[in-house]
């Protein structure tokens, strides 16, 4: 072969080496755009604290759906305040800014009112019962009440009280009557701030001014208000709901797999989280300092009122043991409820 001939077969065979270079190089950056598309990233904004039991079950809930997904889902939370005031975490979702929230139920009262008492600490006696009822068919159908956001489930927050001796040692189904007190109308206006009720005087059940958190004894000790040597530390865990509300927009973008896996994730980490609580104490399972009651403010006292009213029409208020009490529907056959 003449030098011409060599030139001609080195210019194609660099031709041929440029050619198969360009196309590796497109083929491994459509690979990364493809797999970039393909992440999907959650971000949670909640009203919790970051030790609060609720907290920690939603992290679980980002390490299964992470390891669900292999990677492809993505689960950043933030604690509260990171995201404005608690009143605009449904307005980001509207927006799309947001994938999911997790917030109050009480937040979710003007489109659903019947919400209202999954807010009382009374409600649920142990985390079974939680588990229970959050993972039922009852729970689901709750969930599904809901028109303008996708519910993805509950979580749960426990709560620890100082009981006045008197009722704690006279009255042995005293926390279940303690919660119908909750809704009393007669309310003291001075204590009302400290989310404290008190009872009916037509009434001899006991009320809400019997049981304190270790914020509002220690704000009455120092006002002189109470005798400390007349309470006594309950010890028992309460719980109330809140709700994890899922964007329409970002719902919808997800396949049927997707949203599988974010559903089942999210249960897993409910059952996986209320079975650690089972065995473990008080100052295990409550944030650091203990944990807070919810007031009810004037303007919201209406909307827990209608949503007894519902209830009283459509479930039971059936006992799980001695102190507290879970929503059972009416016509329940379902285990586990």
């Amino acid at each position: 072969m003449n030098l011409g001939g060599r030139a001609r077969v080195r210019r194609f065979t660099a031709a041929i080496l440029i050619l198969l270079l360009a196309m590796f190089t497109l083929t491994g950056c459509g690979k990364s755009e493809e797999k970039d598309q393909k992440q999907i990233t959650v971000r949670i904004a909640t009203d919790l604290n970051e030790n609060d039991a609720a907290y920690r079950q939603l992290k679980r809930f980002a390490a299964k759906a992470e390891e669900a997904s292999e990677g492809k889902i993505k689960v950043k939370l933030y604690p509260e305040a990171k995201w404005d005031s608690n009143d605009s975490l449904l307005a980001y979702l509207d927006t799309g800014a947001l994938e999911m929230v997790c917030l109050r139920t009480d937040r979710l009262t003007a489109e659903v009112p019947e919400y209202a008492l999954y807010s009382y600490p009374s409600l649920f006696s142990d985390a079974g019962a939680v588990s229970s009822y959050a993972l039922s068919d009852s729970g689901r159908q709750a969930l599904a009440m809901s028109k303008n956001y996708h519910l993805l489930g509950f979580t749960a927050n426990g709560y620890s009280y100082f009981l006045h001796r008197f009722w704690a040692e006279n009255y042995a189904n005293y926390r279940g009557r303690s919660f119908y007190a909750e809704l009393a109308d007669t309310t003291a206006s001075a204590l009302d701030g400290l989310g404290i009720r008190v009872i009916n005087e037509e009434n001899s059940t006991p009320g809400m001014n019997h049981i304190l958190t270790e914020g509002e004894l220690d704000y009455l000790l120092q006002v002189n208000v109470i005798n400390e040597s007349d309470y006594i530390t309950d010890p028992n865990v309460y719980y109330n709901l809140e709700i994890t509300a899922v964007s329409p927009l970002f719902w919808q973008k997800l396949s049927d797999d997707e949203q599988n896996i974010l559903t089942e994730a999210f249960n897993n980490a409910l059952k996986e989280e209320c079975a650690y609580q089972k065995d473990r104490s008080l100052k295990e399972i409550l944030p650091e300092g203990g944990a807070g009651f919810i007031p009810w403010s004037t303007e919201n006292k209406q909307t827990a009122y209608q949503a007894l009213r519902y209830l009283s029409e459509n479930y039971i208020m059936s006992s799980q043991n001695a102190l507290g009490s879970y929503f059972m529907p009416t016509a329940a056959t379902e285990e586990g409820v």
